[in-house]
């Protein structure tokens, strides 16, 4: 054997991902629940390339913002402030006025230090190789823990994470792996979903504690439950923390229920000292990739959106849908404020079978196999939204319950 390839793959092994996945891909072409070309139809629907008229559950803008007429208007108004795409050169030379703007209502809004850059995949691929290298922890190297289910998006990190301090994984929300690794590590930095895309939620409450007790670092990617969880919108794991402390890092996607199309927003203790090194090192954040005039219009008008009174009622009429579809259909996530559901049903024969199913009926659901599940673990996710109208709403669970009783 050559080498120079012994010891690979210690992170990750996309080859072997592609092997393992590609038969399902290719099914899933075959039954028609991938690749969909659509167009909008009528009331909220969509109209394939073939003439197939369907509602959608795959939509992670559960509030409907991004159609909202005050974000539309946002991004007009700051388009003709700022006529250009954007300012194609490194914040750290020159931020345009309305980027620093918008930054300070986002500051004053969430009560933290917020950075605001492209997307939430560049935050993490700026400030987690900064946490590695000890930038961010009194320049003390820390032992970083990756959740198993960590998002695609972090786990992509790790190889160059390992380039700078030791790496491990631990099985999902194990608290206690965690504290072990703190009373042996003088620095533990834990990264995790604040509330995961295939379901259930970080348990903040008892990592609050670790950080109480020990010198533990947690960073939360809390894409899918900012603006939907919290009366201000807060998010999950925000609304855990009434403050978030020096050692706590929370990135969120602006493009989900904030509606902003895109963007991403890193969150930190106000007047935190990380502040500066994120600002000047993290390099997706700083070249490249700069944030577009409309999505910082966007934001502003997200953000009118969130200040107002019609906020509480859109934040309901998702909050009724989710307890609907829960008295309706369980799933291991009943009951949670966070709008995704997911149903195991096994082999991925099945879950292409049964969202085949659902597709004829006029409603699409995500069948969900290896490698975004565990293999053996596929299912349907459904992303419970205001998009849909209500009766359509109340059809599509029926169809799912009967799709899934009948498998049952």
């Amino acid at each position: 054997m050559d080498n120079k390839l012994m010891n690979k793959n210690n992170y990750s092994n996309l080859q072997k991902v592609v092997s393992l996945s590609s038969d399902d891909w290719e099914l899933g072409l075959r039954y028609g629940v991938l690749d969909i070309v659509a167009d909008e139809g009528q009331n909220g629907s969509f109209v394939d390339e073939n003439g197939h008229d369907f509602y959608h559950m795959v939509s992670c803008s559960y509030l409907n913002l991004d159609r909202h007429p005050k974000v539309i208007m946002g991004i007009k108004t700051a388009l003709d402030r700022y006529p250009q795409t954007n300012i194609t050169c490194s914040r750290t030379r020159l931020i345009s006025k309305i980027l620093y703007d918008t930054e300070e209502e986002l500051n004053e809004y969430f009560k933290a230090q917020v950075i605001v850059g492209s997307s939430c995949s560049a935050m993490s691929e700026g400030v987690l190789p900064l946490l590695a290298s000890g930038v961010l922890t009194n320049n003390i190297k820390p032992k970083i823990i990756f959740d198993k289910l960590c998002h695609f998006s972090m786990n992509i990190i790790k190889p160059i994470c390992a380039d700078e301090t030791n790496i491990v994984t631990c099985d999902h929300n194990d608290i206690s792996f965690i504290e072990n690794e703190c009373k042996h590590n003088p620095v533990v930095v834990y990264v995790c979903d604040g509330a995961y895309s295939t379901g259930g939620v970080a348990k903040v409450k008892e990592l609050l504690d670790l950080q109480n007790r020990y010198n533990l670092y947690v960073y939360y990617d809390d894409s899918h439950s900012l603006s939907v969880c919290g009366q201000d919108g807060y998010g999950y794991v925000r609304e855990i923390h009434s403050e978030i402390n020096d050692k706590t890092i929370i990135v969120f996607s602006m493009a989900k229920a904030f509606g902003a199309g895109a963007g991403g927003i890193a969150m930190l203790s106000k007047n935190s000292q990380m502040y500066k090194y994120i600002k000047r090192y993290a390099g997706p954040l700083l070249w490249s990739r700069p944030v577009s005039t409309a999505t910082i219009g966007a934001i502003q008008g997200s953000l009118v959106v969130h200040k107002s009174n019609e906020f509480k009622v859109i934040q309901q009429r998702l909050k009724d849908n989710i307890a609907y579809f829960d008295s309706q259909i369980y799933t291991s996530q009943s009951g949670s404020e966070v709008p995704i559901r997911f149903v195991t049903l096994g082999e991925s024969l099945l879950a292409l079978e049964a969202a085949k199913t659902i597709y004829q009926k006029g409603f699409y659901v995500s069948p969900l196999f290896f490698p975004i599940v565990a293999r053996g673990k596929a299912g349907l996710r459904m992303m419970i939204n205001n998009r849909i109208p209500q009766e359509k709403f109340l059809e599509f669970c029926n169809v799912v319950k009967g799709v899934i009783n009948a498998i049952s």
